[in-house]
């Protein structure tokens, strides 16, 4: 039930952001993190300008010799933490190869604290860093 519930939610957002056209519209996209749900989403633009000096989101990634680590995380305007983990999975740093300084990330994790899904989402629509 868990598997299905996460599929439609990556689902729905894939459809959300896909292949629309937004012309001038402009989002504030603030950290959202649903501990129960295991996943996280916002603009590092929007968390950059909050009010707040408490959200954050963020994703990285390392090659080594021994292959290639990351991990996102973020907290929300309330202090609520959330992150996950990668090691040697090239969806995953695919993914992060397409982020940019004022992306929307969206990341979603299983109970052992692995990355089970990243997007990465480069629109005009989302607030730029100020």
């Amino acid at each position: 039930m868990m598997q299905m519930k996460r599929a439609l939610l990556v689902a729905a957002a894939s459809v959300a952001l896909g292949g629309l056209a937004y012309g001038g519209t402009k989002y504030v996209q603030p950290v959202y993190i649903d501990l129960g749900a295991q996943y996280a989403y916002g603009s590092m633009g929007s968390a950059r300008n909050s009010v707040d000096s408490t959200q954050y989101i963020a994703c990285s990634f390392a090659t080594q010799a021994s292959g290639v680590t990351g991990y996102c995380q973020a907290r929300d305007a309330n202090g609520t933490n959330a992150s996950c983990f990668f090691s040697n999975n090239l969806n995953h740093e695919k993914a992060l190869m397409g982020m940019t300084a004022d992306a929307r990330i969206f990341f979603m994790w299983k109970p052992d604290g692995s990355c089970d899904y990243i997007q990465i989402y480069a629109a005009s629509m989302y607030e730029p860093k100020k």
